[in-house]
């Protein structure tokens, strides 16, 4: 990443208005937890391009990143308003309403994400972690297992599978799922974790 930084600055000298480069820096600047910095960087470019799609994704998620939701969710709800069909801007509002506790509003948010992307993995796995969120347990255990059913390797989809299963108190079926993750992803820490307070 520092390398990264480097170069995304390299070419930020050599092309001082080009915006990719900026919003590369940006986004390098997000991944290394500098959120003060991404934020600057994003909210510069945007004054120099006020409409650049990439600068509003990117200020959003900064903001989210940062835990200031108030402020993430109008930027993601501008964003929309520019770019209606922009997936991960739907997606991070979704993440963004979650995080703030408005778990019906972040189910109907997704629900329409679906209704326009309806194959899409991270929108049906979101919902089903909302589900779970809502306390709707079973309906949250057939979302992960239609989930795996079409992608039969995705270890988020097994994790969520075995997480809600643990709290169905099916601990036995809970340690298997949990097990068989571990079997393809033995360093995954998340399953590590969930297998171990399965068997506490």
């Amino acid at each position: 990443l520092d390398e990264a930084l480097a170069a995304y600055d390299a070419a930020c000298r050599e092309h001082p208005d080009a915006a990719v480069p900026r919003a590369g820096r940006a986004e390098t600047l997000k991944t290394l937890g500098r959120l003060d910095e991404a934020l600057a960087a994003y909210e510069a470019l945007l004054r120099d391009h006020p409409h650049s799609f990439m600068a509003k994704a990117g200020r959003a998620e900064v903001l989210r990143a940062d835990g200031r939701l108030g402020e993430a969710l109008a930027a993601y709800d501008a964003a929309l308003c520019d770019h209606p069909g922009s997936l991960a801007v739907k997606l991070g509002r979704v993440e963004v309403l979650r995080s703030m506790g408005r778990f019906g509003e972040a189910l109907a948010a997704c629900d329409a994400v679906l209704h326009d992307h309806p194959g899409d993995r991270s929108a049906r796995l979101a919902r089903a972690g909302l589900l779970k969120a809502e306390g709707r347990r079973a309906d949250a255990l057939a979302a992960h297992e239609a989930v795996l059913h079409d992608h039969p390797t995705c270890a988020a989809a097994k994790i969520g599978r075995a997480e809600t299963l643990k709290s169905l108190g099916r601990r036995m079926e809970a340690l298997r799922a949990y097990d068989a993750v571990l079997r393809d992803h033995p360093h995954n820490v998340v399953a590590r974790n969930g297998c171990a307070e399965v068997l506490k």
